[in-house]
């Protein structure tokens, strides 16, 4: 019986001959960031990010969106806790609106921080 052997999506293919330290190094390297070879040197090559460090970027993209959420979450709560008070301190008051507004600076630096990350990624 005839076996089907599939069809490559990446038929080019290109031999490189190089030193046996540097291929070495190479997967090493690979191994430690757990990025496939051929997929390290191609990106390497055409200046892109590889596997690595997209995964980086996006662990670092989700920690700044469970800051933001802790601080939402913190927000609710103090409001919740004003709310209780018949009367709030001017002077509580007046720190909480300054507080909202350092933190409405931080959320615009993080929204425009956030859409250079993804215009970077949209590259790839």
């Amino acid at each position: 019986m005839k076996k089907n052997i599939p069809i490559r999506k990446k038929p080019a293919r290109i031999t490189l001959r190089l030193d046996q330290g540097i291929k070495d190094k190479w997967v090493a390297l690979c191994k430690q960031t757990n990025n496939p070879l051929n997929n390290f040197i191609t990106n390497t090559v055409e200046g892109k990010l590889t596997c690595s460090e997209h995964r980086e970027i996006m662990k670092a993209i989700d920690g700044r969106y469970d800051d933001v959420h802790r601080i939402g979450t913190n927000i609710n709560q103090i409001a919740k806790v004003s709310n209780s008070f018949h009367e709030f301190p001017k002077n509580q008051f007046d720190r909480y609106n300054s507080l909202i507004s350092e933190l409405n600076v931080i959320m615009l630096e993080h929204r425009d921080y956030l859409r250079k990350i993804y215009r970077e990624l949209a590259k790839d």
